[in-house]
């Protein structure tokens, strides 16, 4: 079977020896230049692909954020396929169904190039069979999940909730998710743009701090989808808020409008109880604010 990219062909004696690397990546695009004619475009597009890798370890840097164990979920069975792991398939035997990124292709590059760390950088190829028990092992920090046309990303959200073995691991329980397209995973201009939305994106589902979005394909799922998508599973998805205890749950926050009249409601005791003090204090000096208007106790300055 013919390959774009060495890197790519089944026959491991044409890929790169060690696995594809940044310069993999930068020789796949010089290629593509040489066979569409346009070298010049490639240098281009090289010369972006670097920036943005080096952009993207510049704000993982600058925020301060840990690196991440990940694991990649490239393919997983479904009720509509019987997954990617069969024979023939590198790390193939009957109890490895779930094939992740391992540590020789463009999923492992990605993976450096954003600061995580894969769980299965070890294993030979760029994707590897694994079995749930290896990857209940690693318990990586982050699923990075693939969203493609025969294993859409939600499929292997519903397998992560309906199996008993992940209940227990912590990315499964906070929903630290990140998604991509299988398209910005092989080796190509995507790949620079995919790592610096990488990080943001872990940045995101560990912290919820708010991120920027360069359209590479990378993304992260809405909570209120996961919690409805996955609330008659048997790993239901309940969200948990950053930095507090877990028995809290979002739901449990205010919204803006709540905050916004309980803040008008201490300003309005406050003035309350400035001008009652007031009242007082000009009473103690015999200066009433108010006169009584009952007869005989008002006094007659006309007299005075």
């Amino acid at each position: 079977m013919p390959c774009l990219t060495g890197a790519d062909c089944e026959d491991p004696a044409l890929r790169p020896v060690g696995g594809a690397t940044e310069e993999t990546v930068y020789e796949a695009v010089t290629q593509l230049g040489q066979i569409f004619n346009e070298p010049e475009v490639a240098r281009q597009l090289n010369a972006d692909i670097r920036n943005d890798f080096a952009v993207a370890e510049a704000a993982l840097a600058d925020s301060g954020h840990s690196a991440l164990k990940a694991v990649w979920l490239d393919c997983m069975p479904g009720p509509d396929n019987a997954g990617c792991c069969n024979e023939g398939r590198p790390g193939w035997d009957p109890s490895k169904t779930i094939f992740v990124g391992g540590g020789h292709g463009g999923p492992n590059i990605i993976m450096e190039e954003s600061g995580l760390i894969n769980a299965f950088a070890d294993r030979p190829d760029s994707w590897y069979c694994v079995s749930i028990e290896d990857i209940i092992q690693a318990d990586p920090d982050v699923f990075v999940i693939v969203d493609a046309n025969w294993d859409n990303a939600m499929n292997k959200i519903n397998y992560l909730h309906n199996h008993t073995g992940f209940c227990d691991m912590r990315a499964v329980q906070e929903g630290d998710y990140i998604k991509i397209q299988f398209s910005a995973s092989n080796l190509g201009p995507r790949n620079g743009v995919a790592a610096l939305d990488m990080v943001n994106a872990a940045i995101h589902v560990t912290t919820g701090a708010d991120t920027l979005n360069f359209k590479s394909g990378v993304g992260f799922f809405n909570t209120s989808v996961l919690v409805d998508h996955t609330a008659d599973f048997l790993c239901p998805f309940v969200p948990k808020v950053r930095g507090e205890s877990a028995s809290v749950s979002v739901e449990d926050k205010l919204p803006t409008w709540a905050i916004a009249l309980i803040a008008i409601a201490c300003v309005l005791c406050l003035l309350f109880f400035a001008c009652a003090l007031a009242m007082c204090i000009r009473e103690k000096q015999g200066k009433p604010m108010f006169t009584s208007l009952e007869p005989g106790t008002a006094k007659d300055n006309s007299k005075a």
